[in-house]
């Protein structure tokens, strides 16, 4: 998503998912601007609206873009935990699969108890 026409795909994602929220709390916005009976006051009313609605979005700009530049680095780390869970795995099963315990499970007795 890059250049001009990346970012207006964005914006429109952006706008279609935030519209539905938005649109009644901006509604809500004007009502008390409205009623506030000054210039003034519904001026403070939707600067601060609109400060609330902006400081989030860019907020959430600059952690996406520390987000992506940070995937490949987890997505890498991702698939050596994966080897290594795998190895842990087998390593597990290996020790737990002695001949006793195999020879105790096909004839459906118990287990051969150690004594020590």
């Amino acid at each position: 998503m890059r250049g001009l026409g990346g970012q207006l795909r964005v914006g429109l994602l952006l706008g279609a998912v935030w519209s539905p929220c938005g649109g009644p709390t901006l509604g809500a916005a004007s009502v008390l601007a409205a009623q506030s009976g000054g210039a003034g006051t519904a001026t403070l009313t939707m600067a601060s609206f609109g400060l609330g609605a902006a400081l989030p979005l860019g907020l959430i700009g600059p952690v996406s873009r520390a987000a992506v530049r940070w995937r490949g680095v987890a997505l890498h780390g991702g698939k050596s935990l994966k080897i290594a869970m795998g190895l842990a795995l087998i390593v597990i099963g290996a020790r737990g699969s002695c001949p006793g315990w195999i020879a105790a499970w096909k004839s459906g007795s118990s287990p051969p108890r150690r004594n020590g």
